[in-house]
């Protein structure tokens, strides 16, 4: 099994745990972590890339610097 992730999308995989006649019964795991700026350790990822985390309307937003050009 390979897995992509991007994003603050978590990934489940659900595994047939039981089958009875023609029912299976399934669990959901989660597999990935949400990327969302509000976890700590996600907000010291984005900073020590050079990003800053902001609230904007009480919602973590995060906030990348642009390169300066001399056009």
């Amino acid at each position: 099994l390979y897995t992509g992730h991007v994003g603050d999308s978590a990934l489940v995989l659900g595994e047939n745990r039981t089958y009875s006649g023609d029912e299976f019964a399934y669990q959901a795991n989660c597999i990935t972590k949400e990327h969302k700026p509000d976890d700590p350790d996600e907000r010291l990822r984005i900073e020590d890339a050079g990003g800053e985390v902001m609230s904007k309307s009480g919602v973590p937003r995060v906030v990348w610097s642009r390169p300066k050009t001399n056009h």
